[in-house]
Parts: structure tokens; sequence; C-alpha cells
């Protein structure tokens, strides 16, 4: 329990550290996907601003769901797309962009608010040993879409032709239509219903998406794969007391990643319930 304590204090330090350090107020980035124009224009470069109490208030609302979380924090950071400064027109922007575009948004205005170092306590699966990393949110691998012109791809998956479009906020809005209960139970159906757009030409249900083979539902999987870009938010691990290795991925979504104490005074009531 000494340890543990310790090992918190530690975190918690040098999390509230990394809220008082100075930061630029904005930061510049360039999307792996891009935002395409009503003139069919790639536009990839971003103006983020930092986080500020609104943004927190924002994470930390029970009753909002974390699509709508994203929606909203985007909107207010999201400064500059290509020349366009306009709010109102970057907000029209904004649920068009590819999820991939919109992950990597939400990882780099924490970037941009707090820096890089990411202090994260998790236990090795094999021991349950727990330690403190300092994950470098630099190291995200960033994955460039690979025809970012193209968002809708006719592709043959064994038994059938299947027309499918990139995952954007808009699409990723239709399965927030779906009942609470079946959004939990049918989250991987409703992922591969809310991308296919035709199947044999014909508009397809979530009753057909569950009927699909294995076979069939990897090679949807597998072209959404090679086909999307964004950012690994995979992190590996080594365990200093097993010598275990093992990866977990970073829920960008949750208001810690965005202010570590809130993660650390979390993760701090657990260890003592």
């Amino acid at each position: 329990m000494a340890d543990d304590k310790s090992m918190e204090a530690k975190a918690q330090f040098y999390a509230e550290n990394q809220t008082q350090d100075p930061k630029s107020p904005v930061g510049s980035y360039t999307l792996p996907c891009g935002h395409l124009t009503a003139e069919g224009e790639l536009v990839k470069d971003v103006v983020l601003r930092e986080f500020s109490g609104v943004e927190e208030d924002i994470l930390a609302a029970e009753r909002l769901e974390s699509s709508k979380k994203m929606e909203l924090i985007l909107s207010n950071t999201l400064l500059q797309v290509g020349t366009t400064q306009d709010p109102n027109e970057i907000t029209k922007i904004i649920p068009h962009l590819p999820v991939g575009d919109r992950v990597f948004l939400l990882l780099s205005t924490r970037r941009t608010s707090l820096g890089d170092s990411f202090p994260y306590i998790t236990k090795c699966p094999e021991c349950k040993h727990k330690d403190l990393f300092i994950v470098d949110l630099d190291e995200c691998k960033l994955i460039e879409m690979p025809n970012p012109v193209k968002r809708v791809y006719d592709i043959e998956i064994p038994g059938h032709s299947v027309r499918w479009h990139v995952m954007t906020g808009i699409r990723e809005a239709k399965i927030q239509a779906f009942p609470l209960a079946q959004r939990k139970n049918d989250a991987v159906s409703l992922s591969i219903l809310a991308r296919v757009e035709l199947l044999d030409d014909k508009p397809v249900n979530l009753q057909q998406i569950k009927q699909l083979s294995m076979a069939q539902r990897n090679a949807l999987r597998d072209s959404f794969s090679e086909n999307e870009g964004g950012v690994d938010t995979g992190v590996s691990f080594d365990c200093a007391n097993c010598g275990h290795e093992w990866q977990e991925d970073l829920d960008i979504s949750q208001q810690g990643f965005f202010f570590p104490s809130a993660a650390l005074r979390s993760w701090k009531r657990k260890s003592t319930s």
C-alpha cells in the first residue's frame, strides 16, 4: 500500500505540474485523412487551441454521450481548417470529418494543452503488479489514408457485393439513434452498419449485418482498416516486476486523458475500495 501511495503521489505531482507548466495556447497539425471541400479539394492543415474550463465541464457532464462531447469539444477548440476560420463553417465541417481525423484532433488538442507526456497507472495482466508509466503521445503512430480523396468503396466479400463509406461523425451519429442497450449489445455490428450503404445493391439493415458470417464480416473489417486513416492509440508496456509485455488502447474520450489529475483521483479511489 505504501508503494501504491508513493506512486500515486508521484503521478499526481507530475500531472499537476503539467497543468501549471506554460504551453503554447495553439498548435498546428496535419490531418491523417483530411477534409474534402465542396469543390473536391483536400484540406489537411488545422489549428487548434488549448483546453479551457468549458471543455473540462463538457467532459465531466454525465448526461452527455461521448460522441456529443467530441462534437462540442472539436467545435470549441478547432480554430482553423485550411484557410477557413469562420466558427460556423468549421462547425459544419466537423461532422463530415473521417473518424480517424476526429480522434487525431482530440489527441492533438490534449498535446497542445498539456504536452506529449501522459502519466498512466495500469496493472500488468500477468502478475497484477501496478506501476506508473509516462506515455509519450508523440509516439502514437499516425495512419495516413491511402487514397484521401476517395470516401466510398465498392468491394466483393464472400457471397456478396458491398458499397461502404468511410466512417464520419455523421455516420457515428446514426449509431446514437439506436437505444442505449442495443448500442452496448450490438456495438460491433452497428459499427459495420454505419459504414455499409449497400449489400448486393440494396439498402442494408442491422439484422442483415448480424447474419453475415465471420469470414464476411472480417473481409469488411479488413477493407475498413486498409482504407481508413487515423492514429493508433495502442500503447505497449513492459512489466518491471515480471517482464511481461502487453498493449492497451488509450481511451482519449474520458476526462482523465485531458485532465490527468482527475484520472489519478479515480485510480486512487479504486485502489482503496
